[in-house]
């Protein structure tokens, strides 16, 4: 098996892993402040949560699903790095198809 120095395996750990997951934790924070996790986070540090903003499109797609979309990019890129590529791609289409089905049954 091929395996990449360590150097160059963090940094691919970092940049398709870590990163979205901390972005997608911190727009989860600002964008969905009644969620129970929020809520917790707000209350732990003493802060008040920012009032929720106008229902635009834009706004309404990154409060409902970017967060969501940046954490199965980790997921995928977390098991492309450990699976290896084809492997991944294959159990992603599995959970896709298996997704479906659950939501259409």
């Amino acid at each position: 098996m091929n395996r990449e120095p360590y150097p160059a395996a963090a940094g691919k750990l970092l940049r398709r892993v870590i990163l979205p997951l901390a972005l997608g934790a911190g727009l989860y924070l600002l964008l969905r402040p009644e969620a129970f996790l929020s809520r917790g986070v707000y209350a732990l540090l003493g802060a008040a949560p920012a009032p929720a903003a106008g229902g635009g499109l834009i706004l309404k797609l990154a409060r409902n699903h970017l967060a969501d979309m940046l954490w199965a990019w980790a997921l995928t890129c977390c098991a492309s790095l450990v699976l290896g590529r084809g492997r991944a791609v294959a159990s992603a289409l599995t959970a896709i198809g298996t997704g479906l089905f659950v939501e259409l049954a």
